[in-house]
């Protein structure tokens, strides 16, 4: 018996990583290091989420430190709107969802069309014993709608005030085009514009 319970723990430690990996890797938006990756029906979203006050370290209780498994946000979103019937976390979720460092900013490629943001989620905790995830969720419900001959666009910063249970006290959609702008411009030039379009409510 003691032989056949290590033999799933470890079988679940290594699903674990793979789902860490699969966290890591496959959302869709993809970051723009040169607009030489754009397609021609592509645009980038610029943007940033500041959670206010930041994650501390002791914050995770029992997760397994992999780099890039921890700290992130992820912002999920459809193309289509359409009912929420759970919150559940999975595989789907997360290939749906921009992942950004707090307080950020990030420039991410998408096909042009509306992008509906439903909610977003901070990985908080991963259970070997258990194998229960928990994850902080973060309230949205916003859509941003490009027009036909954008190329950047600019969302603005979402920025979440938590108490020390991580729950969301305020939300606030804060216009710093003015600095994001002078920094997008620095990374790739004066070659497309970045239009602003705030983040609106469905």
């Amino acid at each position: 018996m003691q032989k056949i319970l290590l033999d799933y723990k470890i079988y679940y430690i290594l699903v674990l990583i793979l789902f860490i990996a699969v966290m890591l890797s496959c959302t869709s938006g993809q970051n723009v290091s040169s607009l030489s990756n754009l397609d021609k029906d592509d645009v980038i979203l610029v943007g940033k989420v500041i959670l206010d006050p930041p994650l501390h370290p002791n914050e995770y209780t029992k997760i397994i430190s992999i780099k890039g498994s921890t700290g992130y946000v992820y912002l999920y979103y459809s193309t289509k709107v359409k009912p929420i019937e759970s919150l559940d976390i999975g595989l789907s979720q997360i290939s749906n969802s921009i992942k950004t460092e707090n307080a950020k900013t990030f420039y991410v490629k998408f096909k042009n069309q509306p992008l509906y943001f439903y909610y977003g989620f901070v990985l908080m905790d991963i259970d070997t014993d258990s194998g229960n995830d928990s994850y902080a969720y973060l309230p949205a419900g916003w859509v941003v709608n490009p027009q036909s001959n954008d190329k950047a666009v600019y969302i603005g910063t979402i920025k979440y005030y938590r108490d020390e249970f991580f729950r969301i006290t305020k939300v606030d959609i804060i216009d710093e085009y003015d600095n994001v702008s002078k920094e997008f411009y620095e990374k790739y030039g004066n070659t497309i514009p970045l239009k602003k379009s705030l983040l609106k409510s469905m």
